[in-house]
């Protein structure tokens, strides 16, 4: 009597799986010297390279990767800066970014389309030219432009957020004071009483005159145009 041999079945793998394995090969090969060499030379400008540093070999030792560089031009969360180099540098075809940005529940291309999708799942969304500021799918009620101080201080605020960063004094230049970033803080709750309550209970303490945004990287979102 012949036995037919059994082998266990191999678990199928969904889309998002191969989107996962495929989105942290790009990352591997978008974080080497070569890439950051690349993006440097044909992609950056010369306003964004001086942002960066003076040097690439700079930029990198501030930064830390070219992803960190990325992130510092674009105020983009990690995912979506991987993806955008990527693309960028020809790793990534038009396809494949549409296909990373849906499996990993990234916004859509699109600037009108994914500002639209940011405000519908209620992050935190920040219109730069018309300086608006939406939370939970509101807009948050206030003058930004009479009250500049409190404008800047959380464009700033979610800059370091999007890097995983603290706010320092030296986030306002090196002469700011050591308690600037509780003064401004303040500032912000006094100037726009209806800035949301769970947003300010965000900032929590890091240490002496510093603060953590705790707001995750991918609920935050810069925009140019409304």
């Amino acid at each position: 009597m012949v036995v037919a041999a059994t082998s266990a079945k191999t678990p199928q793998r969904t889309p998002f799986d191969k989107a996962y394995d495929y989105f942290h090969e790009t990352r591997r090969k978008v974080n080497t010297l070569a890439t950051a060499e690349r993006l440097w030379e044909r992609i950056l400008t010369a306003p964004q390279r001086r942002s960066l540093g003076n040097s690439l070999m700079e930029a990198l030792q501030i930064h830390r990767n070219t992803v960190g560089m990325w992130k510092h031009i674009h105020q983009v969360s990690d995912q979506r800066a991987v993806i955008d180099i990527g693309e960028k540098v020809g790793f990534l075809s038009s396809s494949d970014v549409d296909w990373l940005l849906r499996e990993g529940g990234d916004l859509p291309r699109s600037p009108e389309d994914a500002m639209d999708e940011a405000i519908h799942r209620g992050d935190l969304v920040i219109v730069r030219a018309s300086r608006t500021v939406y939370w939970k799918g509101d807009r948050v009620e206030a003058d930004w432009v009479k009250n500049n101080v409190s404008w800047n201080f959380l464009n700033i605020a979610c800059e370091l957020a999007l890097q995983n960063k603290p706010i320092d004094r030296y986030s306002f230049g090196e002469h700011a004071a050591e308690n600037v970033v509780t003064k401004k803080k303040s500032r912000l709750m006094r100037q726009i009483p209806h800035f949301p309550l769970e947003l300010y209970d965000a900032f929590v303490s890091a240490g002496r005159g510093t603060q953590r945004f705790n707001v995750p990287a991918n609920r935050i979102h810069f925009f140019d145009n409304e």
